[in-house]
């Protein structure tokens, strides 16, 4: 039992990644920011560097390079410390590359990268209580919010059992290695 709520607070950390960044089908048209990506404005209250790192992010998503993502993303927040959607796909992303870590057989790697994926979600969750918005609106923002609230729940306790932390990655891995 104890895997389990491991596994499915791992699949939280990391839902989001899939579900707000994933490509778009074939024949779709293509998502605000991405196919224009680089002219897409940045909202009046984010710099223009650390929104082109944000569109830069989610091509980085697009291509599968999650390192590429990870950094860009890692350079939104530091040029705009409060923006909550920069941290919130910043968790995802540290999420599933502590996922590519396990499957490179580099747990004490991938154990560091959980627990800034957990750090990153925590600072996205304060922002949110404060309102601090740049992107999402509506349904998408209740949404993230379920998704940190959820993913939040029992993170501590994942974080603290670092054995059992390692095991769930490694289901976790396997199970999207069979996807």
């Amino acid at each position: 039992m104890r895997y389990i709520i491991l596994v499915l607070v791992l699949i939280a950390i990391g839902f989001n990644i899939q579900q707000h960044n994933k490509p778009p089908e074939p024949g779709a048209q293509p998502l605000p920011g991405i196919s224009e990506s680089y002219e897409a404005k940045a909202p009046a209250n984010v710099p223009e560097d650390a929104w082109k790192y944000y569109e830069h992010a989610k091509d980085a998503v697009y291509q599968s390079d999650l390192e590429r993502a990870e950094s860009d993303l890692s350079n939104a927040v530091s040029i705009k410390p409060d923006f909550t959607e920069a941290w919130y796909n910043l968790g995802a992303t540290q999420a599933n590359r502590a996922i590519e870590l396990t499957r490179q057989h580099h747990e004490h790697d991938a154990v560091i990268m959980f627990k800034k994926a957990v750090e990153s979600k925590k600072r996205s969750r304060e922002l949110m209580i404060q309102g601090k918005w740049f992107e999402y609106e509506g349904q998408e923002r209740t949404q993230v919010r379920s998704d940190v609230e959820h993913a939040l729940a029992d993170a501590d306790e994942v974080i603290n059992d670092e054995a059992s932390l390692i095991k769930a990655l490694w289901l976790w891995a396997d199970a999207k290695n069979t996807n």
